[in-house]
C-alpha cells in the first residue's frame, strides 16, 4: 500500500493471547480484501501476547496490508483498544474483535457506507449473535441520522465490532479527553472513568456528540463467535458489575441516545444470589450487584421486576429458602449446561479487576 495514500477504512484489531481465533479472522479478512487494495488497511495492536501471535501477523504481513504494534505487557482492553486506533490512517476505523469474524461482502459495503457518511462522527454497524441480527431495522440500506433525531431502533453499541469511528473526529477526542493513568483511561469529565472497559462506546457517543450526526449500516457485517468458555464465580460477577455499570452510566450521561443493550435480567439476579451464598467472600461483590440492578428496573419504573427481587431477597434470609435457592442453581447448571465453574480464579488481576468494579459502581450510584 502507497504509504502516502491515506485508505478509506481501518480494521482496528486489539488482540491478547488468541492467536487461533486471530488467524481465523485474517483468513476470513483475506478474501474481503480483494480488489480493495489501497483502500483498506489491517490495524493490530497485539496486548503483550505470549502464544506466538506475533509469528501469525508476520505470517499474514505477507497477504495483507497489516500494520502492528506490541505492549511489552497486558495494559487491560481500554489502552490497547486506543493503541489500536491510533495506528489507523484511514478516514474510518472500524473495531473488530480478534475473536469475531466479518460477513461476506461487509467491507464492500462499509466502504459504500463511508463514501455517503457525509463527514458523520460514527458508523453503527449491525451484527449476527446465535445467527440472529443484534438489532433489527425497518429500512435495509445505509442511513444517516441527526443526533436529535431517536428514529431508529435501540442500539447495541456496547459492542465493538458494531462500531466505526470517524478517524479524526475520533482522534481529536482522545487527545483533548483522555490521558493515561497507570492501567486505567482517565476522562477529561465530572466523571473520571465513564465507561471504563468500554472505551470503543465512550467515543462512538463522544464523536456523534462532537459531529452532531451518525450513521448506520443495517446489515449484519461481524458474526459474533466469542467462545462459551466457562467462567469461574470471581469472573462471573465481574462480567455482570461492568455490564450493569455501563448500561445505568448510558441512562444517566448519554439520556439522548437510544441504547439497546440490557445487560441485566432476572435470570442473571438468581444466579449471582446462589453463588454468593455457595462463596460467601463475593458478598459484597453480589450486595453491589444488587443495588445496581434495582436502580436501573427503577430507572425502568419495572414495578413487577422489582417487586421480584424483593421478594427473593427476603425469601433468602431464610435457611431453607437459602438452601433451595441454591440447590435449584446447581441442577440447572447441569440440565441448561450454564458456563460457570467451581474452581476458584485468586488471580491478583482479578481480584482488583472485581474491587475496582465495585468502587466504579459506587462512584456513579453516589
Amino acid at each position: 500500500m502507497d504509504k502516502d495514500l491515506a485508505p478509506l477504512l481501518s480494521i482496528c484489531i486489539p488482540t491478547f493471547n488468541r492467536v487461533a481465533a486471530l488467524e481465523h479472522l485474517l483468513g476470513c479478512l483475506l478474501g474481503e480484501m480483494k480488489g480493495k487494495e489501497g483502500k483498506v488497511e489491517i490495524c493490530i495492536s497485539d496486548n503483550g501476547s505470549t502464544d506466538g501471535t506475533q509469528e501469525i501477523i508476520s505470517k499474514w504481513k505477507a497477504k495483507l496490508p497489516i500494520g502492528a504494534r506490541k505492549n511489552q505487557k497486558n495494559l487491560g482492553y481500554d489502552i490497547n483498544a486506543i493503541r489500536a486506533l491510533q495506528m489507523a490512517r484511514g478516514r474510518y476505523a472500524w473495531y473488530v474483535g480478534d475473536d469475531d469474524l466479518v460477513e461476506p461482502g461487509s467491507v464492500s459495503r462499509l466502504l459504500s457506507d463511508i463514501e455517503k457518511a457525509q463527514g458523520a462522527g460514527a458508523i453503527y454497524i449491525n451484527a449476527l449473535s446465535i445467527g440472529r441480527p443484534i438489532t433489527k431495522f425497518r429500512f435495509r440500506r445505509f442511513a444517516t441520522f441527526s443526533k436529535s433525531n431517536s428514529d431508529y431502533p435501540p442500539l447495541n453499541a456496547s459492542f465493538g465490532g458494531s462500531i466505526c469511528l470517524n478517524t479524526a473526529v475520533a482522534n481529536s477526542i482522545i487527545r483533548k479527553k483522555i490521558r493515561i493513568a497507570g492501567r486505567k483511561l482517565v476522562k477529561d469529565s465530572q466523571d473520571r472513568y465513564v465507561f471504563n472497559d468500554f472505551v470503543h462506546t465512550y467515543l462512538f457517543l463522544e464523536c456523534i456528540l462532537k459531529s452532531g450526526r451518525f450513521g448506520i449500516e443495517p446489515l449484519p457485517a461481524v458474526r459474533i463467535v466469542a467462545d462459551a468458555n466457562t467462567v469461574s464465580y470471581e469472573k462471573k460477577f465481574y462480567l455482570d458489575l461492568i455490564l450493569m455499570t455501563y448500561s445505568l452510566e448510558a441512562k444517566m450521561r448519554y439520556g439522548w441516545f437510544r441504547e439497546g443493550a440490557k445487560n441485566y435480567n432476572l435470570k442473571a439476579f438468581l444466579i449471582r444470589a446462589a453463588l454468593s451464598l455457595l462463596r460467601p467472600e463475593l458478598d459484597e461483590a453480589y450486595l453491589m450487584s444488587l443495588v445496581l440492578h434495582r436502580k436501573l428496573l427503577e430507572r425502568d419504573g419495572d414495578r413487577l421486576g422489582l417487586a421480584f427481587i424483593y421478594v427473593v431477597e427476603a425469601a433468602r434470609r431464610t435457611p431453607i429458602a437459602r438452601q433451595l435457592l441454591v440447590v435449584s442453581f446447581l441442577m440447572m447448571r447441569n440440565i441448561r449446561d450454564i458456563h460457570i465453574k467451581e474452581e476458584r480464579d485468586d488471580s491478583r488481576y482479578l481480584k482488583n479487576a472485581i474491587r475496582f468494579a465495585i468502587l466504579r459502581a459506587n462512584g456513579i450510584l453516589g
